[in-house]
């Protein structure tokens, strides 16, 4: 396949992934404690360009695409993914991260230059429904909000959320806008406004919408609670909730949303070698350790290319044997094409007999990275393997 080859992702349909993949990190609707939670459901309706990737959220921002979180797309498969938006389960096509996000990462390693956005191009536009205008002014300060989302609900007392997927709506305005961020405050009562809330865990990836003229504007895209990660303080009052801000990122939406190869290209293993990135290299390591059917070589890579946390988590043994059964099972894992999706996740086209198959490596950084997971996913074949056409 010619390095200028279209990716034709929508042609090439998943299976189970060996093991399980990674889950993002989602999050949902946190209310006043002082308001009927009745005054708070939202009826799906009058938010139809809502929509769900994975168990978090997006927003139709063109008749396809969708703007939604760096750290929710990374769990959805680029070849055999789809979304659900208005009812409808809809394939991916592409998906295209901000070139500054490193990859799903533990908390404590993100840095604030990391901009957690992603869009994620359908196989086909979707008609019927208006999708949500860019944001593109500097004066988020003070606006007031609506953004919506489904799953756990609770309040801002930290008692036990509930999960009942029915989608809810709060308000609250912008106390601060940075570069990268817009953060917006929850306040306890009786400040703050009537129907004041924050997201939670289930709405990563969801909107921060303006309405002007009865139109909606997405202005920031869900990213996190700065309490997270300490159980005294997360998702409570007092906290803040910190969107992706869009005005100051426009130019790169724009330009993936027009470019027709951005993300999209594939590399031929018979032509080119591979990345020059840790991914690249832990990758050509992995598929060479497989193939020997090699005990000591897998423990070797494992060895070689995992963090300490992880072997903590599980031994280089343990994971050898793994791989040391499905080689033999296998007998072949032949890496065809490649796809450098962030500097810390590539995706290998491979072949084992007549079976293709994704092998998805996860990187985990700060560099030097190491593999956080590698996830293998059975395919059906390209309509032509050879052209990948």
């Amino acid at each position: 396949m010619d390095t200028n080859t279209r990716c034709v992702l929508a042609g090439i349909v998943g299976a189970a992934l060996i093991p399980l993949a990674i889950v993002a990190d989602a999050r949902a609707i946190l209310i006043r404690h002082d308001q009927d939670p009745q005054r708070y459901l939202a009826d799906p309706a009058d938010y139809p360009f809502l929509a769900e990737v994975g168990v978090a959220h997006g927003t139709l921002i063109s008749a396809d695409w969708i703007l939604t979180s760096a750290h929710v797309a990374n769990g959805v498969s680029p070849i055999s993914g789809s979304v659900k938006i208005a009812g409808r389960s809809v394939g991916v096509k592409r998906i295209i991260y901000h070139p500054s996000w490193e990859g799903d990462l533990p908390e404590g390693f993100a840095e604030p230059s990391w901009v957690d956005l992603a869009l994620i191009q359908l196989v086909e536009p979707l008609t019927g429904i208006k999708p949500v205008r860019l944001y593109d002014r500097f004066d988020e300060k003070g606006k007031e909000l609506v953004f919506v989302g489904r799953g756990k609900t609770g309040d801002g007392r930290g008692e036990a959320l509930i999960e009942d997927r029915n989608l809810r709506f709060a308000t609250n305005i912008v106390t601060k806008a940075e570069k990268h961020l817009l953060h917006i405050r929850f306040d306890e009562p009786p400040a703050g406004m009537e129907l004041e809330g924050i997201g939670g865990p289930g709405d990563s990836g969801g909107p921060a919408l303006l309405r002007e003229a009865g139109e909606f504007f997405v202005m920031g895209v869900c990213f996190r609670n700065d309490g997270q990660g300490n159980p005294d303080l997360e998702f409570k009052y007092g906290t803040n909730d910190e969107y992706v801000r869009v005005s100051t990122h426009l130019d790169w939406i724009r330009s993936v949303m027009v470019s027709k190869t951005t993300g999209c290209i594939w590399h031929d293993l018979g032509h080119e070698a591979w990345p020059q990135s840790d991914a690249g290299r832990a990758a050509q390591a992995f598929f060479e350790a497989f193939n020997s059917i090699d005990r000591a070589r897998l423990i070797a890579f494992e060895d070689t290319w995992r963090f300490a946390e992880e072997l903590r988590a599980m031994p280089s043994d343990t994971r050898a044997d793994m791989w040391l059964r499905q080689a033999r099972t296998w007998k072949t894992l032949v890496p065809r094409r490649w796809l450098l999706v962030t500097p810390g996740k590539l995706i290998v086209l491979a072949q084992s007999g007549r079976q293709w198959r994704s092998v998805r490596f996860e990187m985990q950084g700060p560099a030097p990275h190491r593999v956080r997971d590698i996830l293998i996913s059975r395919e059906d074949p390209p309509a032509d393997p050879k052209s990948g056409e």
